[in-house]
């Protein structure tokens, strides 16, 4: 895969956040930052292995009251700080064995955040004074 090719396969998520790429970034490459806000609600998040560079693996395990462990890894593709990480990711079953791999694309773009437009007054009817009928 081109990172930038989109097929059917293709899923496209794209949020604006109201923050510098750079502590996005670090939000996303930072173990201390990532486990504060990876795991879903009811889950905590324990990094075991984590390199973010070209080559390096990540293993995270997320530990539920009712469930037990999940456990998914990867390896990172692309790490161009503040504004790109590519890697792969993929669930473990109990065993340790990799599922189905994805390959995950995030950047960071600086925009301006933009202001929605103030809502306008509803104009009343037209009337033309001429009766309904």
């Amino acid at each position: 895969m081109t990172y930038g090719d989109v097929s059917e396969t293709t899923l496209r998520l794209e949020r604006l956040i109201p923050a510098p790429p750079e502590i996005l970034f670090a939000l996303w490459t930072e173990p201390a930052q990532l486990v504060k806000w990876w795991a879903p609600d009811g889950y905590e998040a324990a990094v075991h292995t984590f390199d973010a560079r070209p080559g390096g693996r990540w293993r995270i395990v997320l530990r539920g009251a009712d469930v037990g462990s999940l456990a998914l890894s990867g390896v990172y593709r692309i790490v161009e700080p503040p504004r790109r990480l590519a890697f792969t990711w993929a669930w473990e079953n109990e065993n340790g064995a990799r599922g189905h791999e994805t390959e995950v694309l995030v950047t960071f773009d600086c925009r301006k955040a933009r202001r929605p437009s103030p809502p306008r007054p509803i104009s009343p009817p037209i009337t033309t004074g001429m009766p309904r009928g």
